[in-house]
């Protein structure tokens, strides 16, 4: 009998490890290791930035009619775009946003960019994680391998976590396989502050529950001695902890002068002066999304476009002027993408009405923008075809794209690995990839 019960013990332990993801230890809880290598590793960042701001077009971002614009293309191809001249020498963008071209000295255009893949899902997480989606791993996003490969000053006293998403989609990648501690703030939007922070009883009684908590899973804890574990205990802590804080003062948007969130407008506007405030603070990595697909322009684009462009022109050039007025920008990476660009040609999903025509998804070419921390303003690198179909001269990759970005953090993307399955693989995803050091100051 006594060896029955003690088998059905051990089952239920068992079974409840399992349940909670403790009967299968994590492919990284994986050591980081340095290459063993013949490869000449890159000059570290003398430099590097110490926070970013991920600007994410959700939805796919028409470049031929923002960033890349071709005004000597016939109509059918460009539509009403037409182009505008910016602060920068050479650069021209698409005339949906006069704002940001008054910004454009302080950034670095990459007109070249390339994906392996053209469905949203599947691009956005390549954006995020440098990785092809598996359906046996998840990978952490940026924000997470920031956060685990160049920690915080333990100096700065701050409550607030160090990774922060505002409107994300509820699929994001997050600490992917890293505890769950290393994974972002989610937060619903700029102005909307943190959600469910204030208690609504007696702190001394959460405390003291909490405390119980903890004395009732003592043993289960000594039991399973798994960093994850850890990390979800961690996580209780902090949130307590930020609970109780005066850091919350930074989600409150009204102690901003009016003249200051004018210059930024509502909205998306609310979401870039929140990303101002925290990083002013110390936070290390912040990511704001448009919200919903809005860039996902297969129909009406003659108003769809315009559209959403006025709701994130003036937010994003608030955004870096602020930044530079302020003393930032030297500190500050701010970076622009989106999972991929749009063709240029007329999709017609409505008939033969031409007012409602879009584009469709086009990954073989497209643009992002880098400004501010260790980058070269008012630059572009490399050049779509003459109609903006596919990337002509200087492609540039996603493994590429985020092999930039680690290198303005100051960090050897060539001796960035992480143990999987009993493999090793690069953080940058793929072996050959190359810093796109034409951008860098």
């Amino acid at each position: 009998m006594k060896r029955r019960i003690h088998s059905r013990r051990r089952f239920l332990r068992n079974g409840l490890g399992a349940g909670i993801g403790l009967g299968f230890v994590p492919p990284a809880l994986q050591t980081l290791a340095a290459a063993k290598t013949d490869e000449k590793p890159s000059p570290v960042n003398p430099k590097p930035a110490k926070s970013v701001v991920y600007l994410y077009m959700f939805g796919g971002m028409t470049h031929i009619d923002c960033l890349d614009p071709k005004p000597e293309l016939k109509e059918s191809y460009r539509g009403k775009t037409t182009a505008i001249p910016t602060s920068a020498a050479g650069i021209q963008l698409g005339n949906w946003l006069p704002r940001m071209a008054k910004q454009m000295h302080h950034v670095a255009v990459i007109n070249s960019m390339t994906s392996i893949t053209g469905a949203h899902a599947e691009g956005t997480y390549l954006m995020h994680t440098n990785y092809q989606a598996r359906g046996t791993i998840v990978h952490p996003s940026l924000g997470t391998w920031m956060q685990v490969l160049k920690p915080a000053d333990p100096n700065l006293k701050l409550d607030i976590p160090r990774n922060v998403v505002i409107s994300g989609p509820s699929n994001h990648p997050a600490a992917g396989f890293f505890p769950a501690r290393h994974g972002p703030l989610m937060i619903g939007n700029g102005a909307g502050g943190l959600d469910d922070v204030a208690h609504r009883g007696d702190m001394d009684d959460l405390k003291y529950r909490l405390d119980l908590g903890r004395k009732l899973d003592a043993e289960f804890q000594k039991t399973y001695r798994q960093k994850n574990v850890a990390s979800y205990r961690e996580m209780y802590s902090d949130a307590l902890a930020l609970m109780e804080s005066s850091d919350l003062d930074v989600f409150d948007l009204t102690r901003e002068h009016d003249k200051v969130r004018q210059s930024y407008g509502r909205g998306f506007g609310d979401a870039c002066l929140l990303a101002r405030r925290l990083v002013e603070r110390g936070v290390r990595f912040v990511q704001l999304f448009t919200s919903g697909q809005q860039w996902d322009n297969h129909s009406s684009i003659a108003t769809s476009l315009p559209n959403i462009c006025r709701k994130t022109d003036l937010p994003v050039a608030g955004l870096l002027a602020d930044l530079k007025q302020r003393g930032l920008m030297d500190d500050v990476l701010v970076v622009w993408g989106g999972e991929f660009g749009r063709l240029p040609i007329a999709q017609m999903r409505q008939g033969s009405d031409l007012k409602k025509a879009g584009r469709d998804h086009g990954p073989t070419g497209f643009s992002v923008w880098f400004a501010g921390a260790g980058i070269k303003g008012g630059t572009v690198y490399g050049n779509t075809d003459e109609i903006g179909w596919r990337a002509a001269e200087n492609r540039v990759s996603v493994n590429d794209w985020h092999a930039t970005i680690l290198h303005a953090l100051g960090l050897h993307n060539e001796q960035l690995f992480f143990e999987t399955h009993g493999f090793k693989e690069r953080l940058t995803g793929v072996e050959k990839v190359r810093v796109v050091k034409e951008i860098l100051a």
